[in-house]
């Protein structure tokens, strides 16, 4: 494909305040901010890239991990190419969860699960060793119950593995071969997908009925 590019729709999904949104305006804007907001419902940015001689045009949906916004969260998964699903290292428990969203992805993507990219990141490994929850044994046995799901720590913090996680995933979804292909300039889609708040912008509705942000105390 010498012209042209191809889009790829990408969930974020895991618990809350396990890095998400973080990790998406790391991998976007190049910068981190430690006190980010909190997911309500729903949040869209998009970014162009280019990998292996083609144009990208990645469409990225940032979930809310609350119980009470799961609903709104599986009605996003029609159409999902791959999935980037987060932990907090140093919270076991949203790595425990990791299986029960597996069992949601399995019961509400619109394709195949093996048409589904799909990799696992645990987040904020920059903090010290002694506050880590989540051993390479955790991780080892998941893999080992699950097929051999990728697993990569990462740290939206000090940027480490953010776009190596997100060019993994490109990865598996040109080898799984999914995706659309246009001819529509990449830099154009690209400006007119942005950010997209709905709390703030009432009158433009998605499939999933809303979202926002608010300030999360930590």
């Amino acid at each position: 494909m010498s012209e042209g590019m191809i889009t790829y729709k990408i969930l974020f999904l895991g618990d809350s305040s396990v890095g998400k949104t973080a990790f998406i305006i790391r991998f976007c804007d190049g910068k981190f901010e430690e006190d980010s907001l909190t997911t309500i419902g729903l949040d869209k940015k998009a970014k162009s890239v280019s990998h292996k001689d083609k144009k990208i045009l990645l469409q990225i949906w940032d979930t809310a991990g609350q119980e009470r916004f799961r609903s709104i969260a599986k009605s996003c998964y029609k159409g999902a190419d791959g999935i980037l699903l987060m932990y907090d290292v140093n919270n076991y428990d949203s790595f425990k969860h990791i299986k029960t969203w597996i069992k949601d992805i399995k019961a509400n993507i619109t394709i195949p699960w093996e048409k589904l990219a799909l990799i696992v990141i645990g987040n904020k490994c920059d903090l010290p060793k002694e506050e880590k929850k989540v051993d390479k044994e955790d991780i080892e046995e998941f893999k080992k119950t699950n097929n051999g799901i990728q697993v990569i720590e990462a740290s939206a913090k000090l940027d480490i593995n953010v776009n190596e996680s997100i060019i993994a995933l490109i990865d598996k979804m040109m080898e799984l071969g999914v995706g659309k292909y246009t001819k529509n300039d990449v830099e154009e889609r690209a400006r007119t997908f942005s950010v997209e708040n709905v709390e703030n912008n009432k009158k433009k509705k998605d499939c999933c009925g809303g979202g926002g942000k608010k300030k999360e105390n930590k």
